[in-house]
C-alpha cells in the first residue's frame, strides 16, 4: 500500500503540480503519522520566559503566518502595553524606519 501511495505522489507531480503539497502531506500522514504534519502550538509566554536581553526573540515568518496579534496580547498580559510594541519589516527600503525604531528603543 505504501508503494502505491508514493506512486500517486509521483503521478500527481507529473500532472497536477498545484496538488503536490497536499499529496505529500497526505503521504506523510499515511506513512509516518499525523504528528509529522501538524504544526506545533506556540506558547508566546514560554518563548518570552526563555528570552533575555542577550538572547532576544526573532521571528522568521513564512507566508500566511502573522504573530502580530499574539504578540500584542502577550504585551498586554505582561502589562507592557501594546503602544510600546514596535513591528519592523526587514525588507528593502526600511533603513530609515529601522534607524527611527532603533532610536526609540534606546529611550
Amino acid at each position: 500500500m505504501e508503494g502505491y501511495t508514493a506512486r500517486c505522489c509521483v503521478f500527481c507531480r507529473c500532472f497536477r503540480v498545484d496538488r503536490i503539497y497536499r499529496a505529500v502531506n497526505l503521504y506523510v500522514m499515511f506513512v509516518m503519522g499525523e504528528r509529522f504534519v501538524t504544526p506545533p502550538i506556540i506558547s508566546f509566554d514560554l518563548i518570552y520566559e526563555q528570552s533575555s536581553p542577550f538572547s532576544p526573540i526573532v521571528f522568521i515568518l513564512s507566508p500566511g503566518s502573522d504573530p502580530a496579534s499574539d504578540l500584542v496580547k502577550l504585551a498586554e498580559n505582561m502589562n507592557f502595553g501594546s503602544n510600546k510594541v514596535k513591528f519592523l519589516s526587514m525588507g528593502q527600503g526600511q533603513d530609515k524606519v529601522r534607524q527611527h525604531v532603533k532610536k526609540i528603543c534606546y529611550i
